[in-house]
């Protein structure tokens, strides 16, 4: 059986493992981080979950995820008042997450020696890319899992997953975060199939312990429960192709147009400068209040 890259990727339970989705406002991945914390939840029955709300209320995914996982999920809102304007504590940094999951362990249902493995979910990277620069965030994610071993004074398994929006930040930070990914699941595609499920054509790039690279184009569909299923695509088919990346324009929204027709560059032109004469030379009339030194610095 050929070995499917998605697939891996959600079930895998290798520590220090960190998947990133890479979606846009087209293409949003917010219903596949969705079915992955629900798959891995139910392959790895031992499995504590921490979910960070960077971008949505807790709310939303709770009534998402909470039922299904029970007792073995936290949620942290990180959501309210990030900047720290009405609690400068709260000031989003690398070192208040690694705090607030450093609390949540000393929590018995969370630090059991039962959870032989902890999850780490960031709903979105864009709120911590608006408050640490992109290599902070990618040592963030690389460095929790041995803070978390810390904590609990034992080894633990633990993974990350992060969602990225590649069409609101420049190409540095997504480049840094394929960088330290072990899968990278880009979204190309998501549609509506008639068995009213999600179906998602992504690209998947896999890294190996023997730094090789697999990439390859797999579908994942979820249905209405959150559950995932994955299978090849097929290729035969025309692949939508990801939204090309659109620069943003500073003079988009000025009340003013800083662009010039022929019409005025001729009219533009044709004024007469005070401090020419003819054909754009300029001239200077010495002033009896000048004082000029004609003594040569060179000699």
């Amino acid at each position: 059986m050929e070995l499917l890259l998605a697939k891996e990727a959600f079930e895998s339970s290798k520590s220090s493992a960190i998947i990133t989705f890479f979606d846009s406002k087209q293409q949003t991945a917010v219903d596949l981080l969705t079915a992955f914390v629900v798959h891995r939840a139910a392959v790895s029955p031992r499995a504590f979950v921490h979910f960070l709300c960077f971008e949505r209320k807790p709310r939303f995914w709770k009534t998402r995820l909470e039922d299904k996982l029970a007792n073995r999920i936290h949620f942290y809102d990180f959501w309210y008042d990030a900047f720290g304007w009405n609690d400068p504590s709260r000031l989003l940094e690398a070192q208040t997450v690694i705090n607030a999951v450093q609390t949540t362990l000393k929590n018995p249902a969370c630090s059991a020696s039962s959870c032989n493995e902890h999850v780490l979910v960031f709903d979105a990277s864009t709120l911590l890319l608006l408050t640490i620069p992109a290599n902070e965030l990618c040592l963030l994610l690389v460095g929790i899992s041995d803070k978390l071993s810390e904590e609990l004074g034992r080894p633990v398994t633990s993974s990350v997953a992060v969602l990225h929006h590649s069409d609101i930040f420049d190409e540095y930070s997504e480049k840094a975060l394929k960088v330290i990914s072990t899968s990278s699941i880009s979204v190309a595609s998501a549609t509506q199939t008639p068995r009213h499920e999600k179906e998602f054509l992504c690209t998947i790039t896999s890294k190996s312990q023997q730094a090789s690279v697999l990439r390859k184009a797999e579908k994942i569909i979820v249905n209405s429960e959150w559950i995932p299923r994955f299978e090849k695509a097929d290729l035969s088919r025309p692949v939508v192709a990801e939204a090309p990346r659109v620069e943003p324009d500073p003079t988009a929204n000025i009340p003013f147009n800083l662009r010039l027709t022929e019409e005025q560059r001729a009219a533009r032109s044709a004024v007469p400068l005070p401090h020419t004469k003819g054909a754009g030379v300029i001239y200077y009339e010495p002033d009896e209040a000048d004082d000029i030194d004609y003594e040569d610095p060179d000699e």
